[in-house]
């Protein structure tokens, strides 16, 4: 299973992508001594949920589902919100949700990370090269790392990456 370990911070973080196998009984027992982030599927919504040391801490439901998720009984949630993760916040952004920052740019919680979680691959050059674009300014946007991992088959268009914003001090 594709994930990223994120050491950054005081805690070690693992990122899940938006599809895995795993249910929430699943996510609860990986995350013995751990925090991890991940995607599932529950009932009619796509989550993201963030857990740890065993414990559910929060869940929130994918926006702005695609066609396809919606023809498969997929329903949207209500709002893109930060999660709290000891003393850091996070902002989980679910696959098709990057494409609508009028979704999120007017969160005013300073942002410490920001977690992409996407399905599959993308379906070709033209669109890893404006999801990247888009992770970026979302990164500079938040001044925060943005770690985005990807389901599916490892190719040259799976958008798995660390992004770090640029520091301010180094233009000047």
């Amino acid at each position: 299973m594709r994930h990223i370990k994120f050491s950054d911070f005081l805690d070690d973080l693992y990122v899940y992508p938006e599809y895995t196998n795993l249910t929430l009984n699943d996510y609860l027992k990986l995350s013995d001594n751990k925090s991890i982030i991940g995607g599932l599927r529950q009932g009619d919504f796509i989550n993201t949920v963030l857990v740890k040391n065993g414990q559910l801490l929060d869940t929130r439901s994918k926006v702005t589902p695609t066609s396809s998720e919606i023809n498969d009984g997929v329903k949207p949630g209500d709002q893109i919100r930060t999660f709290a993760w000891d003393d850091y916040t996070i902002l989980p952004i679910i696959c098709f949700e990057i494409c609508f920052p009028e979704l999120y740019y007017n969160i005013s919680d300073k942002v410490d990370l920001i977690t992409h979680h996407v399905g599959f691959p993308m379906f070709n050059q033209h669109q890893y090269t404006a999801w990247n674009a888009l992770q970026k300014a979302v990164c500079e946007h938040f001044h925060a790392p943005i770690v985005s991992v990807c389901g599916g088959p490892s190719t040259k268009l799976n958008i798995t990456q660390v992004i770090r914003p640029v520091e301010i001090e180094k233009w000047i």
